[in-house]
């Protein structure tokens, strides 16, 4: 396709790798590893107005295309460097968390302790992004970068200072947020998840580690779970690019309390939340906080260490901290059954989180706690079995049904959970399944819905439904009314 009178030389007014985006004098970006092949839609953004093209170096092009062609050995990391050099209105500081859970939850809290310390912030991730301001949801966790960027110039335009990010493994492995100037970055902890997509642990924790390694400049803040069997690896990481450790935990290993800067001495689990005793540079306070789950603790800690790196003072957070409240679908109670008990959705996914959360609730449950959950279709395997030996061993009974089986047989995938989750019951619709559980709650026990937290919706074979674990507890209880 020809485009005569073209500049080899073009302005260009906009950026874009959806060619139904494309407008008059845009730079039309075709990534030939995508699905579908981004090639095949340059002739459709060229008719558009495309002036010029950035595409992978091995792309066969037509002669005939007179446009500027830019080939690129890595076209994601280009594309997300030259966004972020064409939109250079954002705020002033973006901070990133990574890690296989929490993420949400420590994004969150920091903006709540930002607000509550008079800095204007916002959060930008699975939730959404959020702000005093407005609210708007997103697609992806870390969406692409020019969604990205078009948010962060919103949110300048309002006047935010702070922003902090969801940094998923796919968005760090796909450069989604190369190219923002990350002032300081947060690392939860590892397990397994998204192995149909990153093959092994090592290949997963490689893109966790790209934040601290090479999405962030030299000499910046990392604020690191001490915990974590990561943790040493992470730092040397840090360390040979200068950034300044924060790290954060419990610590209670012999010889390694000393390397803990942020450090959590105790924590009492109450009927209603927390009671968390900090260490700071020799200087101990306790707080309680309405947060549910011992997991909870160190998200917030995360959060500290992250406002820490932003000049907040520690007694400020200290004064603060009890005042921060929970993420939607994050151990959230959301009602108690007719004989009074507890009904809680958590997000939590993997094995390691769905441990976690059911520890959590177990700290606070003097009765038997029961469990709804499922696994996705179309996702690694390999977790199903032992996601269902969890739910096996950490609840008094569970109801093994369907989360969001996609293209995928249900039964098969319920079936996976099994193997390891006897003496259960396999009900494959879900609002019955939680149905017939809140039928067995008496006054003193707990449930947990497990896997879709703040989702409103299923995906069953090609069909999206809408479907919210929260309105469906809501109306099996018959509560009327908003949230």
């Amino acid at each position: 396709m020809t485009s005569p009178g073209l500049s080899a030389d073009p302005e260009i007014n906009g950026i874009c790798s959806d060619s139904r985006e494309v407008q008059p004098g845009f730079l039309f970006v075709a990534f030939k590893e995508s699905y579908p092949d981004g090639s095949m839609f340059i002739d459709d953004a060229l008719a558009k107005g495309a002036v010029a093209i950035l595409t992978n170096d091995n792309v066969s092009l037509p002669v005939s295309i007179s446009v500027p062609i830019l080939a690129s050995l890595n076209p994601r990391r280009s594309y997300s460097l030259l966004l972020a050099y064409f939109h250079k209105q954002r705020p002033p500081s973006i901070m990133a968390v990574t890690g296989t859970n929490g993420k949400s939850s420590v994004v969150s809290f920091l903006r709540q302790l930002w607000n509550y310390n008079g800095v204007k912030g916002a959060s930008i991730g699975t939730l959404g992004v959020e702000c005093e301001y407005f609210s708007t949801p997103l697609p992806l966790t870390t969406p692409d970068a020019r969604v990205t960027h078009m948010e962060l110039a919103k949110l300048a335009g309002c006047g935010v200072e702070s922003v902090a990010i969801e940094a998923s493994s796919h968005g760090l492995d796909q450069y989604r947020i190369d190219g923002l100037e990350i002032s300081a970055g947060g690392f939860t902890n590892l397990g397994r998840d998204h192995l149909d997509y990153h093959g092994s642990l090592p290949n997963y924790f490689t893109s966790k580690a790209r934040l601290f390694d090479e999405v962030m400049g030299p000499g910046r803040v990392a604020v690191i779970n001490k915990d974590s069997p990561y943790c040493g690896e992470l730092s040397d990481i840090c360390v040979n690019r200068g950034h300044k450790l924060i790290r954060y935990g419990s610590s209670q290993h012999e010889g390694v309390s000393n390397a803990v800067d942020l450090q959590l001495v105790q924590v009492v689990t109450k009927k209603n939340g927390l009671q968390i005793k900090v260490r700071y540079r020799g200087e101990v306070n306790d707080f309680d906080t309405p947060l549910i789950g011992r997991f909870q603790a160190d998200n917030l800690l995360c959060a500290m260490g992250l406002a820490l790196a932003s000049g907040i003072p520690f007694d400020s957070l200290i004064k603060n901290a009890p005042r921060i409240t929970a993420v939607r679908g994050r151990m959230e109670l959301v009602a108690r059954s007719s004989a009074g008990g507890a009904i809680y959705v958590d997000y939590a996914h993997t094995p390691d989180a769905l441990h976690s959360a059911l520890l959590a609730l177990r700290s606070h449950t003097s009765g038997k706690l029961y469990l709804v959950f499922g696994c996705g279709g179309e996702r690694d395997p390999g977790k199903r079995p032992l996601m269902g030996r969890v739910a096996a061993e950490l609840a008094d009974h569970v109801f093994v049904t369907d989360d969001n089986p996609r293209g995928e047989d249900p039964s098969s995938i319920r079936s996976a959970i099994l193997t390891k989750c006897k003496n259960s019951s396999e009900i494959g619709d879900r609002e019955e399944a939680i149905s017939r559980a809140i039928g067995w709650l008496d006054h003193d026990d707990t449930l947990l819905i497990a896997g879709k937290g703040h989702e409103t919706s299923q995906i069953v074979g090609c069909r999206t439904i809408e479907f919210d674990d929260i309105q469906v507890v809501r109306g099996i209880l018959g509560i009327q009314g908003p949230r």
